[in-house]
């Protein structure tokens, strides 16, 4: 048969493609705003007609999700590497369990190393040699796809296929199950006044011809639309958005000084709104590949200029960020934090930011997110001897090769005012 008759033969109703999940399982699906709206419905159907079941979702995207629904919770087991809100709850009350892996080493996880049955992804339709592309979002899937033993593929006009490793041949895909339902956007964010001001702070760190990696959010945001009269900049992360897409079109961002890719983007998944899937669609600038090559540090090491910018939870007076995790509460993941800091750590000319508000909560009961010591029970995503700089709307606090006490000096002085007093008490009782 040719691909046409392929496909044809293999395209189902949601339902008859779920036949093939049998008790037991190990079930892995495609991760962040790619997750497959039908076949989640269709898995949760089928879940309330077998016995048991593990999944594995990373950064799920929907409000809440069909398969962790009170009624068939008991038969499901839930692993999980990065936390979004729609899962956070029921990992840290026990109905999930976390599993903390380095992001470029998730395509290792969910493949080889975990051996799914079955496989759910989010396509476009094939092309005219029969190829249908897994779209915004890589990571892990490439991988996923290839040691799978049933391949089921949510079949998406909506979906843009994107220029990379993310094409798979009609003929690995077992079923078929075609809908029209737009791609999931992601909103671009209001800019506080706090963040705008770490944006101006940040810029003063990037200079012409850097290669940049950041993510999604409010702070991202915030240093691009200070990068407007940079040039010849370039990108190299493990995900992008709009913002990324609003400096390419200014002449901020083109990647002819990247010494590895040059003239090419280069990440693992992107997200954000329509507008955007439109910009990266089919765009030969834009290059997807698993995060097993975006995110090793010898890779992203070959970028000269690589700036790594990223945020934490909090960071105590020794320098250590705990960037996953609110006491022994999950709050994420580890994700690519360390991959990138390493990365810039071996890139000539390169650095690393961490650039966060220097303070949580509500007003009236602020807490300061540069503390005297982590609580008991934080893990340490990034260590003391990997900090580079510190980042607050405060101000700039540059830690890497200064002592103890040099550098709970430089963090205190970009704390918030309020605590400043007190983080200083307890720097004398350390007797640094």
């Amino acid at each position: 048969m040719n691909w046409e008759e392929i496909y044809k033969s293999r395209c189902v109703d949601v339902d008859t493609a779920f036949k093939a999940v049998k008790s037991a399982d190990k079930v892995v699906i495609t991760p962040a705003a790619a997750q497959p709206v039908v076949l989640m419905d269709g898995l949760a159907r089928r879940i309330r007609e077998i016995d048991s079941i593990t999944i594995a979702h990373l950064l799920p995207f929907l409000p809440t999700m069909p398969y962790l629904d009170e009624s068939i919770r008991h038969k499901v087991r839930f692993i999980t590497s990065y936390l979004g809100g729609a899962i956070r709850a029921d990992v840290n009350q026990g109905d999930g369990e976390y599993v903390p892996v380095f992001l470029k080493d998730w395509p290792e996880m969910y493949g080889p190393v975990y051996q799914p049955d079955v496989v759910l992804t989010h396509v476009s339709p094939p092309d005219k040699h029969g190829y249908c592309n897994m779209g915004i979002s890589i990571i892990y899937m490439e991988s996923a796809v290839r040691f799978g033993k049933t391949i089921i593929a949510e079949v998406n006009e909506n979906m843009p296929r994107i220029h990379g490793d993310g094409f798979v041949h009609v003929s690995r895909i077992n079923y078929f199950v075609e809908n029209t339902f737009p791609v999931k956007e992601v909103p671009r964010p209001q800019i506080s006044k706090v963040e705008e001001a770490i944006g101006s702070h940040v810029a003063e760190l990037i200079n012409d011809g850097d290669c940049l990696q950041m993510g999604i959010g409010a702070i991202p945001d915030a240093v691009l639309q200070f990068l407007k009269k940079k040039r010849g900049l370039g990108i190299h992360s493990e995900m992008f958005s709009d913002g990324v897409m609003d400096l390419l079109l200014e002449g901020a961002i083109d990647n002819r000084q990247k010494t590895l890719h040059p003239g090419k983007m280069i990440s693992t998944f992107v997200m954000g709104t329509r507008a955007f899937y439109d910009f990266v669609d089919d765009n030969p600038s834009v290059l997807l590949v698993p995060a097993e090559y975006s995110n090793d540090p010898q890779v992203i090491g070959k970028n000269k200029n690589m700036v790594s910018i990223n945020s934490s939870i909090s960071v105590d007076l020794m320098g250590q960020a705990a960037s996953e995790s609110i006491g022994t509460q999950q709050f994420s993941g580890t994700g690519g934090q360390v991959d990138f800091i390493r990365g810039a750590a071996l890139s000539p000319g390169g650095r690393a930011i961490l650039a966060f508000p220097s303070t949580a909560g509500k007003p009236d009961k602020l807490q300061s997110r540069i503390v005297p010591q982590l609580s008991l029970g934080t893990p340490v995503s990034t260590s003391r001897n990997d900090i580079d700089y510190v980042v607050t709307e405060y101000g700039i606090a540059r830690l890497k090769y200064k002592s103890m006490r040099e550098r709970a000096r430089e963090l205190i002085a970009v704390s918030h005012p309020d605590f400043r007093s007190e983080l200083t008490e307890n720097l004398k009782k350390m007797k640094w």
